[in-house]
């Protein structure tokens, strides 16, 4: 379901209709109850309580999870107008744009498997990408887009989002396959103790 999910695999994304029956397909087994499976009726042994975020970008699917999820993960980045904006229209380059941030885009992206935004070797994505955002661009998105600089910069800036109204972010990092293992270390070790003083 979806489309980042499904491309890599080779299956078509989905269609609003299908994220919004898959959803509630998604409720449906966890309440408990039995659902369809082609030919197959299946449920869940055990009714979870788990609410429903999908990451929802494009123009329409925010709205879909507003309309039947009980929140949505949106990929905004965390400068402040950004956020404001994310919710009425998801795309990115009004913001990167009057940030300074000036990416050639190739009329056709680098052809790397499964896609360049879900690239099995994250060092070949950014060797094909290189010449598109100099290392100054790169920088300048990260300092205005992401958590990016030194721990006591990071929870500055966390606390700040906090006193904005975010309520939870996700911590990713470079690479589609590997787990985030140093993330998570570097994070629990030098900017959580930061966080905590």
């Amino acid at each position: 379901m979806g489309n980042s999910s499904v491309v890599p695999a080779g299956l078509a994304p989905s269609t609003r209709a299908g994220l919004r029956a898959g959803l509630q397909v998604i409720r449906s087994l966890l309440a408990g109850e039995e659902v369809d499976f082609d030919d197959v009726r299946s449920r869940l042994r055990d009714q979870v309580a788990v609410p429903l975020h999908p990451a929802a970008s494009g123009p329409r699917n925010p709205r879909l999870a507003g309309e039947v999820a009980d929140g949505a993960i949106l990929l905004s980045g965390v400068a402040s107008e950004q956020r404001r904006w994310r919710t009425a229209d998801p795309c990115l380059s009004p913001f990167l744009a009057a940030a300074g941030v000036r990416v050639r885009v190739p009329e056709r992206p680098p052809r790397l498997r499964p896609d360049l935004l879900h690239a099995e070797s994250w060092a070949s994505a950014v060797r094909a990408c290189e010449s598109f955002v100099d290392d100054e661009t790169a920088e300048l998105f990260a300092r205005r887009f992401c958590l990016y600089g030194t721990a006591d910069e990071l929870a500055a800036r966390l606390t700040e989002l906090t006193r904005s109204g975010v309520s939870a972010v996700l911590l990713q990092h470079g690479g589609s396959y590997d787990l985030p293992r140093q993330l998570v270390a570097d994070f629990a070790g030098r900017v959580r103790p930061v966080l905590r003083r």
